[in-house]
């Protein structure tokens, strides 16, 4: 519990830093495979569902049609 505790505290003092600035830019890597990965270690789109969950589009766009269906397939495989 503690090390989570201290991973999530981290990720919090990183995503309050960025607070008041509109937008952010992620820096990437690619391997030699052609997979790209993020740079940032602590708060990124590709980390934990905390880091995730921190950030926040710039531009905002509907759902659609095929996106409500696709949200309700996700959320029924969830529930079983």
């Amino acid at each position: 519990m503690h090390s989570m505790r201290s991973d999530f505290q981290l990720k919090m003092n990183v995503a309050k830093s960025f607070r008041n600035i509109e937008k952010i830019y992620f820096p990437h890597n690619v391997d030699f495979r052609g997979r790209i990965y993020p740079i940032p270690p602590h708060l990124n789109h590709m980390g934990a569902d905390i880091s995730r969950g921190l950030l926040e589009y710039s531009h905002k766009k509907r759902i659609g049609t095929t996106g409500w269906y696709w949200l309700r397939v996700h959320l029924s495989n969830l529930l079983g």
